[in-house]
């Protein structure tokens, strides 16, 4: 390898990112062989109990390679019912403060309930206890030498999820960590898949985030509401990206940027914020292939957006960004003079960017170039406001004071006069083209509800969230003053459970069930295990139907909700699952590896399946999906392919890539002289769009799809915006000139 002309510390830092990869490669062989070859599991990967007959259940603590040398610190305690009665076999687990890390100890509690473990974390860990049937429970425990006994309480309502965790091939990944969280934080339950790939986690019943990672795969993210069934992730081969911040006239190291990546294709998450090293450097590891946006903001500079493209198990870099000088907006947003903590900032300029309140009303927006922008300010509960601000070098901090406005409370009941608790409450303009906004609100444990942020006008009241609504509608009018005493009444309402029975081998997650009536919006079923729940919905007729994409009624189940508060059981018969087959390839008709192909229903509820990857030759096989139609996408750090309305059970079918190309150019001012600092923002006609900033008068969109984009330039000097014509694997130069900015 030619190594003249790049610094030292990249040769040293490809050679040692070489030596881990080889590393990691070498200790997953050997793993994989010595779980092949192993006789009897030590201990149950899947209920992560130990196998039958053995007595202590300290003996199988799966605890990672990492784990620290330290002394360890006994941790032990119980696991108890509401009522005191002592929980036998509950999971108990020890974790790390992070999120996904799979550094752990686990280990069962005895028929006394009690649980004993070896604490070797340098911080305080999570002590969480689970158990099917039970609403998970953990605390955070204190330092070492705090050896008292602990009690953790678990209360009866848990629910299950279970799913699989597979590579991009298909093949099960054995050991791999999956933990849930609730959308507020904090861990909730964790997992470890079996030898078939299989996992469990009991938790609450929510919606849960999810995440599935394993050593030497990228890691995935799903939301997932609790209980469900058949969720499967698809792991990829781990990539990462390597690079450096530079200051623009120095040229030396800056510490401390933030480094945002994000993915331009929906197969992809994006990675968390990592900062810059004292030396200036920065690594992203666990990523999937795919395209990305690298960017790069601090409170004093901003860098110009590279775009990445990665293929599996590849090491990008070194990326050198140079920092811009670059202004931070920041203030408080204060409502009738107290901090608000669901507050958020957008800002429209030379950037577009936005950022959400602390609990403290503070906002932070970093990286902003300098120039004029609009601000918009808004508040839950508050009317919003709109300011234009000249942002420069350095910005002072700002307060931005909201009104509450108008308000509108009262009680939600059911026809038995009860009170209906968690409610969202839909405010909304009247008139076909109102010239205000609406709002929400939630009711409490008494049916109360009090919906601020509104301005004078008509507006007509419900129970949602959504369509149909939960009530019947009633019309107030809002003049100078609040409006108290609103009384909504829900319909009479009950639920309906459906079962699904049939041929296994759906992928359940992709799956959508309708509660169809006569006139109306159709409701859609929360799959719980393998029962969609329907609740509430209004007294009255429905047809159960699997949406398919197609009009088959024999997927339909007529079922009479007749009296409030009724549960209607129903099983639903489901079809043999389909398999849709093809092959992914390039211009010249050669297969495409490592090409990320999913289905999508074609109806307005279609859901995605769970995405595969093409093998070495570019065929791929979607299984599991319900007889219809499908819309099938095929993405990779290459190029794209989009093919509509395609049958679910089709084989052979060819999916011709659309290779990227690329938008090049120069932006001058009115005069002809180059501009020095700037931005292009792009948006193209398949729903594609960003932007990258500009400097000395030159920008760059590589891997960008064929199609139309329109482009508009910014700077101090003016703006322009002009429209261009990209065909697959063109690169296109555009001169772009900007145009005087208007007198205000």
């Amino acid at each position: 390898m030619n190594t003249r002309g790049v610094p030292r510390r990249w040769v040293w830092l490809l050679f040692s990112t070489a030596v881990l990869l080889s590393s990691a490669h070498i200790w997953l062989r050997v793993r994989r062989q010595a779980v092949i070859q192993r006789p009897v599991p030590k201990w149950d990967r899947q209920t992560m109990s130990p196998p039958t007959g053995q007595a202590n259940p300290r003996e199988w603590q799966p605890v990672s390679p990492s784990v620290l040398a330290a002394p360890a610190t006994v941790r032990s305690g119980w696991v108890r019912t509401e009522s005191g009665a002592a929980l036998a076999e509950a999971r108990v687990c020890l974790l790390g403060t992070d999120v996904g890390s799979s550094k752990s100890a686990c280990s069962l509690t005895d028929a006394a309930g009690r649980f004993t473990l070896d604490d070797e974390f340098d911080t305080s860990p999570i002590l969480l206890a689970s158990r099917e049937g039970y609403v998970p429970a953990s605390r955070r425990v204190g330092a070492r030498s705090a050896n008292d006994p602990i009690v953790l309480v678990l209360r009866e309502g848990g629910v299950r999820i279970t799913g699989t965790v597979q590579d991009a091939l298909g093949g099960p990944i054995v050991g791999a960590w999956l933990s849930a969280t609730e959308t507020g934080g904090g861990y909730r339950a964790v997992a470890v898949s079996d030898a078939a790939g299989d996992f469990r986690l009991d938790v609450s019943h929510a919606v849960q985030i999810v995440v599935a990672s394993a050593e030497g795969y990228s890691q995935q993210r799903l939301p997932v509401p609790a209980p469900a069934a058949g969720i499967a992730f698809v792991l990829a081969a781990a990539s990462s990206v390597i690079g450096s911040v530079v200051a623009l006239d120095s040229r030396e190291p800056v510490a401390n940027v933030e480094i945002h990546l994000r993915p331009m294709s929906s197969f992809s998450m994006a990675p968390p914020v990592e900062r810059t090293r004292p030396d200036g450097t920065f690594s992203i590891q666990n990523l999937a292939p795919g395209a990305y946006v690298l960017q790069a903001l601090s409170s004093h500079g901003r860098g110009e957006d590279r775009l990445i493209a990665l293929g599996p198990a590849q090491v990008a870099g070194p990326v050198e960004i140079t920092l811009r000088p670059a202004a931070r907006l920041q203030g408080t947003i204060v409502v009738q003079g107290a901090p608000c903590p669901r507050g958020n900032v957008y800002v429209t300029g030379a950037v577009q960017a936005s950022a959400s309140s602390n609990d403290q009303g503070h906002v932070v927006l970093d990286g902003l170039p300098p120039g004029h922008y609009d601000v918009n300010v808004s508040c839950d509960g508050a009317l919003p406001q709109i300011e234009p601000v000249d942002v420069e070098l350095p910005s002072a901090a700002r307060v931005w004071s909201l009104q509450s406005g108008l308000e509108v409370s009262g009680l939600a009941l059911t026809p038995e006069g009860a009170p209906v608790v968690g409610a969202t409450i839909e405010v909304t303009p009247s008139g076909e083209r109102p010239d205000r906004a609406g709002t929400q609100c939630l009711t409490d444990d008494r049916g109360a509800f009090s919906c601020r942020g509104l301005v004078g006008g008509d507006y007509d009241c419900t129970v949602g969230p959504g369509l149909p609504p939960r009530s019947n509608s009633l019309h107030i009018m809002l003049t100078d003053r609040a409006q108290s005493g609103v009384l909504l009444h829900t319909h009479a309402e009950g639920a309906i459970h459906a079962r699904l029975q049939g041929p296994r081998g759906l992928d359940l997650g992709a799956l959508v069930v309708l509660a169809r009536q006569e006139h109306g919006a159709p409701v859609s079923g929360e799959l719980q295990g393998d029962v969609f729940v329907f609740e509430p919905v209004a007294i009255g007729s429905y047809e159960i139907v699997v949406e398919s994409g197609t009009a088959d009624p024999a997927h339909g189940q007529r079922v009479n909700v007749t009296r409030s508060g009724e549960v209607v059981e129903t099983s639903l018969l489901v079809p043999k699952a389909d398999v849709l087959s093809g092959r992914v390839v390039d211009d010249s008709g050669q297969g495409v590896p490592d090409a990320w192909v999913v289905a999508t229903g074609t109806s307005a509820y279609g859901r995605a399946s769970a995405p595969v990857m093409t093998g070495a030759s570019g065929d791929f096989s979607l299984s599991g999906l319900m007889p219809g139609r499908y819309h099938l996408e095929a993405s990779t750090g290459q190029g794209e392919v989009r093919l509509e309305d395609v049958s679910s059970d089709a084989k052979n079918v060819t999916m011709k890539l659309s290779t990227f190309g690329s938008l090049t150019g120069s932006l001058t001012d009115a005069v002809g002289d180059r501009v020095d600092d700037f931005v292009v923002t792009y948006e193209g006609s398949q729903s594609t769009g960003g932007q990258v900033m500009g400097s000395r008068g030159v920008w760059s969109l590589p891997w960008l799809p064929p199609g139309t984009y329109a482009l508009s330039a910014r700077a101090r000097a003016g703006s322009c915006k002009q429209r261009v014509e990209l065909s697959a694997g063109s690169s296109l130069q555009v001169a772009l000139q900007l145009e005087p900015p208007r007198q205000r």
